[in-house]
């Protein structure tokens, strides 16, 4: 059906409701381009088209809710029981759930579809979806792009509409820079809003669920979906439940929004120039927009670095053989040798930020600690913008550092030395929704070209996720900017 899949969730449930689609039709829409594309982007590590297809034919008639019936990826980072996970490592290639994630198991009570678990960067350890395992996921944009990571396969799989909603995470950007990359709407709630029960987290004291989708009703539909205290996870906040798409509200006159002008003075001039336009925009609709200084520009990154490093090595020592993981059929002699063989399944990337995260923790002494007094530091920085949220009601910083970037290039060790400040911005930029719990959301704002859609970054106070679907509800609706579709 001509325009199907460009349509929002509401409006297929209308269609629905009103007999002029089914539920099957609908999934057959999705296994033809699934069929059409997956071979070129390979947004997903496993597809499980025929079960969907069953379901879906036995929702047919019996009602609709918002997401009855539609189609969702979901990241290979989340358990699903039955159906396999890996974190795109070899060290879980087999490995099949018993139970569901939390937050994935929401979706599928709310109707939800899986389609199937879509690729990423191995244990999250990357920005392209180049470290993965078993494949390299191209951006439906281009294909000789990368699509963003380490959830680049949730954003290929909403830009390729192989799916209509996906659950991602985010970890340093890791939905808010590949949604940017392939043009489509990422929101990650505020830490402790979304359970984390049931991913496999890189690091978890950061690790958080959110929302990949095509527009913000979507993603607002989505992410209603998965917020909400949960019992099996300690750090879930008992707040009330809201109606985020009900609520979604095109009045944003009066708002206050700050853009952090040391960042502005660091990317490219096209980038720039493509938030500037955001800006007039926003303008027009009555937004007064101000610029910010910040701080050191370097801090947060190396909080991040110390804190991730240090978690990353404490969730990944499981994975000996013994109790996780891979293990060797070959002979050893000694533990030491059985752990190196069976380890030796993790890839490159993420052996190196293992070994270099021991030096971050004294356990004799933990208070003298490295991991310690980032920790202090941290709630320094969160108390600044805490502050700056009493004047503001938004903070805008770029959602990628680069607009475009080619599959294989970041293994040129020339381009990342050229490219070293992109890398320290790109982490100013990212880590305050992270390393502070706010809020964030990714949405269009414009293109670079007509291959390569650019996005923004906005975040707010914790609990204010109805504040930012607004701000981003307003410029789509003002511009257009919305189901955008890849001419590839």
């Amino acid at each position: 059906m001509e325009n199907l899949l460009n349509k929002t969730i509401p409006q297929i449930q209308e269609m629905i409701a009103g007999g002029k689609l089914s539920y099957f039709e609908l999934m057959g829409e999705i296994e033809n381009n699934v069929k059409e594309k997956e071979d070129d982007i390979k947004a997903y590590l496993t597809l499980d088209l025929k079960k969907a297809k069953l379901k879906a034919k036995k929702l047919d008639g019996v009602g609709t809710s918002l997401l009855n019936g539609i189609p969702m990826s979901v990241k290979d980072t989340f358990v699903t029981s039955g159906v396999k996970t890996t974190v795109a490592s070899k060290m879980l290639a087999d490995f099949v759930p018993e139970y569901d994630a939390v937050s994935y198991k929401r979706l599928i009570d709310s109707g939800a579809l899986l389609v199937g678990k879509t690729n990423m960067d191995e244990f999250a350890h990357g920005f392209t979806t180049e470290y993965s395992a078993f494949q390299v996921t191209r951006n439906p944009w281009n294909l000789n792009n990368v699509p963003g990571g380490s959830s680049g396969g949730a954003a290929a799989s909403i830009a390729s509409r192989t799916a209509l909603i996906a659950l991602a995470s985010e970890n340093f950007g890791s939905i808010v820079q590949p949604a940017a990359l392939c043009g489509v709407v990422g929101i990650k709630p505020t830490y402790g809003r979304a359970s984390r029960y049931g991913i496999i987290a890189m690091a978890s004291s950061l690790e958080c669920p959110g929302i990949m989708a095509r527009c913000v009703e979507d993603a607002a539909i989505g992410l209603e979906a998965i917020v909400g205290v949960d019992p099996l996870d300690a750090t879930t906040l008992n707040v009330a439940k809201e109606r985020f798409y009900d609520q979604l509200n095109l009045d944003v006159k009066g708002k206050k929004i700050a853009v952090i002008k040391p960042i502005m003075q660091a990317v490219s001039a096209e980038i720039v120039l493509a938030i500037e336009e955001m800006i007039r925009v926003y303008k027009k609709m009555g937004v007064e927009v101000r610029e910010i200084d910040w701080y050191d520009l370097d801090i947060d990154s190396k909080i991040y670095d110390i804190l991730y490093r240090s978690e990353v090595a404490s969730n990944l020592a499981r994975y000996d053989g013994i109790r996780y993981g891979y293990r060797t059929e070959k002979e050893t002699k000694t533990l030491d040798e059985l752990y190196q063989q069976n380890r030796d399944m993790f890839g490159k990337h993420v052996k190196r930020q293992i070994v270099t995260a021991p030096i971050t923790i004294d356990k004799d002494n933990p208070r003298d600690s490295i991991y310690y007094q980032a920790l202090k530091i941290r709630r320094k920085n969160r108390d600044y913008i805490d502050k700056l949220f009493l004047e503001y009601d938004a903070i805008v910083t770029p959602a990628t550092t680069f607009g475009e970037l080619a599959i294989g290039k970041t293994a040129d060790e020339k381009w990342r030395e050229e490219n070293r400040n992109l890398a320290r911005i790109n982490g100013t930029a990212m880590c305050p929704t992270v390393l502070y719990g706010y809020p964030s959301i990714s949405f269009p704002i414009g293109f670079l070209k007509p291959t390569a859609p650019v996005g923004v970054h906005v975040f707010s106070k914790r609990l204010n996720e109805q504040g930012i679907l607004n701000l981003a509800y307003a410029y789509q609706e003002a511009t257009g900017l919305k189901c955008l579709t890849p001419k590839t």
